[in-house]
């Protein structure tokens, strides 16, 4: 959130007028025209509570802000400036906005001059940058002109708990929209608070902004203007490689966990098992096909140690026992029951017997 403030020599009146593209006039009859600003401005919009038509007027809005303000170092207008998630489709958000915007017309009785912004298509602006510009009051409104302050955002007792619930709630909101698209969500919390190895970037600001295209011209002259610049890009660098490396490992470990799983589900699925089967697992298959065919005693040995083979068929077979009797489906399809031989079932009954 930022403030306008007058003694910045910022007004309401300039800072509408630029974020929706129209004509204003300040209150020291100063003309802001930004008309032929139009590119990139896809919709504009003033929220208010029920009753107040009169602030549907930006120039009869920001006049009367204005005029309710006396002091010299008077705020007189917020800003919230708010990235729109590009996953979503246009309509999704707009319309993610324009709830937001209701929402601190419900919490603090403001009136909300919206304005959303594309990102320019020709090839030097970010193509994800869709944001959402928020100017409100520092008044309530009422259907008679301006209210009391809302100073509630002023306090430094209160306005951090504030500030935290609306970020708390933006996440809230454009998560559920992001869900609807099965897209990635976002968090409102820092970097820090997330302990995330990744740095954040500092806000460049129109000046910088500026400076880096001047750059392209007179590298020279506006090397001076750039150490937040190059800071910037420094951090970009090294973020862009830790985030190499953490997908590098989480592409390494979905394909062994992957591989894991593929092994284990195979056999159910009735598929040969993965060439990646352990000698031991081998050669227990190896003796069970041995003695599905008769090669090998059915009957255990005495001297086979606990972990054989032998006596995990076994274990296995009073398993299945107890599944038959509790009602559990076998694995087996119908047709594999039924091909079962009576001499196979003999030899089954053959190693259920107790010893």
């Amino acid at each position: 959130m930022k403030t306008l403030k007058r003694a910045s020599g910022r007004t309401p009146q300039s800072a509408s007028a630029y974020r929706r593209g129209i004509r204003l006039v300040g209150p020291d009859g100063h003309i802001h025209d930004y008309r032929r600003r139009t590119r990139g401005i896809r919709a504009t919009a003033i929220f208010a509570p029920e009753g107040c038509d009169w602030v549907q007027d930006p120039q009869a809005l920001w006049d009367r802000a204005d005029a309710a303000e006396r002091r010299q170092d008077s705020r007189t207008a917020r800003e919230y400036e708010i990235a729109l998630p590009a996953e979503l489709p246009w309509s999704e958000r707009q319309r993610l906005a324009e709830a937001f915007a209701q929402h601190l017309v419900a919490q603090f009785g403001v009136a909300v001059d919206l304005a959303i912004h594309e990102p320019a298509a020709d090839g030097e602006h970010d193509e994800r940058n869709h944001h959402v510009h928020l100017l409100t009051t520092t008044r309530r409104v009422t259907p008679n002109g301006m209210g009391e302050k809302t100073r509630d955002l002023d306090l430094k007792t209160k306005s951090p708990a504030l500030i935290e619930a609306l970020r708390a709630e933006w996440a809230r909101m454009a998560n559920a929209a992001l869900a609807r698209h099965e897209a990635a969500q976002i968090d409102h919390r820092s970097h820090k608070r997330r302990e995330l190895e990744v740095l954040p970037t500092k806000h460049e600001g129109p000046k910088i902004t500026w400076w880096r295209r001047l750059r392209a011209v007179d590298e020279d002259w506006a090397d001076g203007f750039m150490d937040r610049a190059r800071e910037n890009d420094e951090i970009r660098v090294r973020n862009a490689s830790i985030i190499e490396r953490i997908q590098r490992a989480a592409s390494e470990t979905k394909k062994n966990v992957g591989g894991l799983f593929r092994g284990l589900l195979a056999p159910l699925a009735g598929f040969e098992p993965p060439p990646a089967v352990d000698a031991a697992t081998a050669a227990i298959a190896a003796i069970a096909e041995a003695r599905r065919f008769g090669d090998i005693p059915i009957e255990p040995d005495p001297e086979v140690p606990i972990s054989s083979p032998s006596l995990t068929e076994e274990k296995d077979a009073n398993a299945d026992d107890d599944a038959g009797a509790s009602g559990a489906v076998s694995p087996l399809a119908d047709d594999e029951k039924s091909t079962a031989s009576p001499e196979s079932g003999a030899k089954q009954g053959a190693r259920r017997r107790p010893r």
